[in-house]
């Protein structure tokens, strides 16, 4: 007996939650129904009935449609300062580009000069020496060089 009791309570439930499902179904379909029926007998009677509505010229229309004449002519204004303000921008950045390839070679340049001189003054030490005859990895100092006093040490 329990278990039929159990057996029916599922039923019961499964039974509520479709027919929950179907009665939103229905609803929303409802709802669509109603609202093109609404939409389809508004647009009808507008367009059996027809209204105008306008205000007499006077000094307070006038003011206000000078006013957004200006306002629209000082938008237009903004936009063409935008767009030039923009151009301005891109050649700017344009010229920095160049600029910027410019140094690089600059400092290229300069570095490859500093490094030949590196290498300029490497050789003709080496030159120097073998001809004074020591070898440049020699511990011994050239003796016509040190000075009494002088202070030296070994590398």
């Amino acid at each position: 007996m329990l278990y039929i009791r159990k057996q029916l309570r599922r039923i019961i439930l499964v039974t509520f939650f479709l027919a929950s499902i179907a009665w939103l179904g229905f609803s929303r379909a409802q709802d669509e129904w109603w609202s093109t029926l609404a939409f389809q007998s508004t647009k009808q009677i507008a367009g059996v009935v027809g209204m105008s509505v306008g205000v007499d010229p006077n000094q307070f229309n006038a003011l206000a449609q000078d006013l957004a004449q200006k306002e629209a002519e000082l938008d237009m204004r903004a936009r063409e300062m935008d767009q030039r303000e923009q151009e301005i921008r891109a050649m700017v950045a344009e010229e920095s580009a160049k600029n910027d390839r410019k140094l690089m070679v600059l400092i290229a340049a300069v570095t490859a000069l500093l490094l030949f001189l590196i290498v300029l003054n490497f050789l003709l030490d080496q030159k120097r020496r073998r001809r004074e005859g020591g070898h440049p990895a020699s511990s011994q100092a050239p003796q016509g060089r040190i000075h009494p006093g002088e202070f030296t040490t070994k590398l």
